[in-house]
């Protein structure tokens, strides 16, 4: 493997990452009203995932792009088939392990999220930081959302401190019934 290669496989450094800001997604101030919005987590468009990525120097080949363009055109999680399918509109021959290593390559540069629960992926909408997810999984409509509150990563690092323990990765995935379902009285 090349070191050009090579190196736009690696994760993005803290530096290239703090830089977020330039682009209107940096770390907002808690008495801006977009705040409430940032924690819930918008789908960042198209157009800001471009610059993010262009700032980092993650290249994004057409494939690549279209694929992203797929999951920032959806609020729903999409299992690599359903990516797939999608993309065959646009590519007839498009395979699975095509998707499966861009859907990799995504991951690895944290533009993306995998929900274990579902098998499926989202674009991150908390790009503009490092950031600990919890997903919140509605059991009745299938909504999906990432919130990032700064207490379970507060929790991680006490585990850490206490036992010595280093956590590599960890998930949380709540699954319930979301506000829009319990006000139709969809209840679990």
């Amino acid at each position: 493997m090349s070191s050009q290669k090579k190196s736009s496989q690696e994760k993005p450094s803290q530096e290239k990452r703090l830089r977020a800001d330039q682009l209107g997604i940096g770390q907002l101030d808690r008495e801006d009203p977009r705040v409430e919005q940032a924690r819930v987590g918008q789908i960042p468009s198209i157009e800001k995932l471009s610059e993010y990525c262009q700032l980092r120097g993650i290249k994004l080949t057409p494939l690549r792009q279209d694929i992203l363009k797929i999951l920032a055109n959806t609020s729903k999680p999409l299992t690599a088939y359903t990516v797939l399918d999608k993309l065959k509109l646009s590519r007839p021959k498009a395979q699975v392990m095509s998707v499966y290593r861009v859907l990799d390559f995504l991951h690895s540069h944290e533009l993306i999220h995998r929900i274990e629960n579902l098998n499926a992926y989202r674009l991150c909408c908390h790009l503009e930081s490092v950031h600990f997810s919890q997903w919140l999984i509605c059991q009745r409509c299938g909504n999906v959302s990432e919130h990032c509150l700064g207490t379970f990563d507060q929790g991680i690092a006490e585990i850490k401190r206490m036992t010595g323990f280093d956590v590599a990765d960890s998930t949380i995935e709540l699954k319930g019934t979301c506000q829009s379902c319990l006000q139709l009285g969809k209840y679990s």
